[in-house]
């Protein structure tokens, strides 16, 4: 995000929670998951309970699941990239 010029802070500490990329002051969250998210359980459950946390405190949740972002054209991935913008404006 820093290459790309988004303002948004790694590793942001947040409940009991911790945000991969977040923009505080916008309340936004980009979550980079790995598989595990969408075949264990365990996460799955508990990235449940972690939207609810954030949607509570009135948080947008944007996920990338990293496999398939791996994948795209730059020309999708630049689609990602402005998605992400729209949302910090």
């Amino acid at each position: 995000f820093e290459k790309e010029q988004i303002d948004l802070e790694p590793e942001v500490p947040y409940a009991i929670y911790q945000l991969d990329f977040a923009n505080i002051q916008k309340k936004v969250d980009i979550e980079i998951d790995g598989d595990q998210h969408y075949l264990d359980k365990k996460i799955i459950e508990s990235d449940k309970r972690r939207n609810a946390v954030l949607e509570k405190d009135v948080w947008l949740t944007f996920r990338i699941k990293w496999s398939d972002y791996q994948k795209l054209t730059h020309e999708e991935k630049q689609k990602v990239i402005e998605s992400i913008r729209k949302l910090l404006e």
